[in-house]
């Protein structure tokens, strides 16, 4: 089974190796900041965090206290702590035992314990393309925050942190997965009662494709939020209906470009007048009689 398809997500998950030529698409589409900054984003929701400041994730799943390996005690004859070990998670008792008995004089060792590390946070394992937010549009931000660790749904304790000063990547708007036909993977979410991020894709020419019209009919009837991604069938009729839109559009400007023309030329209308058998005219203008 795809890693990337475990469901809880495990932990420690690197992101899935991807062509830059996504990120150079939307470069592409959208352009880059004053600042240098790509207007669009594709992020990884395994490690992208809310600003580089900060070390909470965005796309967070859940927190856990994950063992990652064993501490030895080297104690002295008045039991204070001279040296700590740390050894791998797995690790057979032969060798534990020989680094037990590895101590100096008038030294002890105590029982190897677990080592934690102790909140984790475990990202949601997909693909999400955001939009640069220029610090000037952020809002105020104790708001933001409070919606972001109330409302947002990305989990208990996720913070922002601090006022982002160069602007910062919001929630994507753009969600990259996709779901089986029979919704299968939506019904399991429903029993553990969670959210369902569907099955693993890398992004395509679908994605950049979507975000080239959205971008130029400026996002204002994108459907979806961080949650839910569209399915390719609902990204086809949104094409379609915002190419069928832009249609209408450009043949209400053409109507309205060919009333002002008439509306100019009839100030200046041509009367023709038939003198000696050749059609000739005269242009009229307002300040004369005809």
């Amino acid at each position: 089974m795809n890693p990337y398809d475990e469901w809880p997500p495990p932990p420690g998950l690197p992101p899935p190796a991807v062509s830059d030529r996504w990120q150079k698409e939307l470069i592409r589409i959208a352009g880059l900041t004053p600042t240098g900054l790509p207007h669009l984003r594709l992020e990884w929701g395994g490690t992208c965090t809310w600003t580089p400041a900060t070390k909470d994730l965005k796309y967070l799943h859940r927190t856990q206290d994950r063992q990652i390996g064993w501490l030895l005690d080297i104690k002295d004859s008045q039991g204070r702590v001279v040296r700590r070990r740390k050894f791998p998670m797995r690790i057979s008792d032969t060798v534990m035992d020989r680094a037990r008995a590895e101590v100096g004089l008038g030294e002890y060792a105590g029982l190897p314990y677990p080592e934690m590390l102790l909140n984790e946070q475990i990202g949601i394992p997909r693909f999400w393309i955001s939009q640069f937010v220029p610090p000037s549009l952020v809002g105020p931000w104790d708001e933001v925050r409070h919606r972001v660790r109330d409302n947002a749904g990305v989990g208990s304790g996720s913070d922002p942190g601090a006022f982002p000063r160069e602007g910062m990547y919001y929630l994507g708007f753009h969600p990259i997965w996709d779901h089986d036909n029979a919704r299968k993977c939506c019904a399991l979410a429903r029993e553990r009662r969670g959210t369902c991020f569907g099955y693993y894709r890398p992004p395509s020419e679908v994605d950049t494709m979507y975000c080239a019209v959205l971008w130029r009919e400026n996002l204002q009837d994108y459907r979806h939020d961080w949650r839910d991604a569209p399915t390719p069938e609902e990204m086809r009729k949104n094409l379609m209906r915002l190419v069928d839109k832009h249609q209408e559009v450009e043949k209400k400007q053409r109507e309205e470009s060919k009333l002002r023309i008439r509306d100019v030329f009839k100030t200046h209308e041509g009367r023709f007048r038939s003198r000696k058998g050749v059609n000739r005219f005269i242009i009229h203008r307002p300040d004369t009689q005809a």
